[in-house]
């Protein structure tokens, strides 16, 4: 996922989604976030 840098990630662990996006984005991360549930948002 940090070598290729797909342009949008779905995190399917929703319920920690705003624990796990910074760090995600502080591994170098700069792709488009997505939670599905319990409503799609883009983080």
């Amino acid at each position: 996922m940090f070598a290729d840098q797909p342009k949008c990630a779905i995190i399917f662990s929703w319920h920690i989604a705003d624990e796990l996006a910074p760090k995600l984005r502080a591994k170098g991360y700069k792709g488009m976030l997505v939670t599905p549930l319990p409503v799609p948002r883009v983080l």
